[in-house]
């Protein structure tokens, strides 16, 4: 029962120091179309395990009043970049690429698509919500009171088939 509680009254000696914001003004997030490419698998193949993405995610930055972002942190997974008040400092948006390794990529079920034999399609596979990009900011005013802003976007990725006996593309036009 004491565990029960120690919860509640943590979360109210935090509020004071930081106010939770999910503010749309204050961080907003535009995320890339991600691509990859596929080996052909057999027929009856319904689920998959992606190869690394690679991801780019732009975030405007718009602090309240009076008030500098302090520090930005961009995840995908398990994969987090941090920027600090140095990269932050007079930004009005700011442009986030990594790589997403597969391990840390869930499986994805598809349907009839990369079977070996078949033809190839030009126009790939679209897959949205594979990965979420999170976003956490936090901006501190001329008294050091903190608040901390929230955005997150669903990550499209779209997938390539390889032409039957092709090795796996190193590069497709991104």
């Amino acid at each position: 029962m004491t565990n029960f509680l120690r919860l509640p009254f943590l979360l109210a000696m935090l509020l004071p120091v930081a106010a939770l914001s999910t503010d749309v003004d204050a961080l907003t997030v535009q995320v890339t179309e991600s691509t990859a490419r596929l080996e052909p698998g057999d027929a009856n193949q319904r689920e998959i395990r992606l190869p690394a993405l690679d991801v780019v995610i732009v975030a405007s930055i718009e602090c309240p009043a009076n008030s500098e972002a302090f520090s930005l942190t961009v995840s995908v997974s398990d994969t987090h970049q941090h920027y600090g008040p140095e990269v932050l400092a007079d930004a009005s948006s700011l442009e986030a690429a990594f790589s997403v390794p597969a391990r840390q990529l869930a499986p994805v079920v598809i349907s009839e698509f990369c079977i070996k034999g078949a033809p190839a399609d030009d126009q790939g596979l679209k897959l949205d919500g594979v990965a979420t990009a999170q976003l956490s900011m936090r901006c501190r005013d001329e008294n050091d009171l903190a608040s901390v802003h929230f955005a997150s976007a669903a990550i499209p990725v779209r997938l390539y088939c390889s032409p039957d006996g092709e090795p796996e593309a190193s590069s497709i036009d991104r």
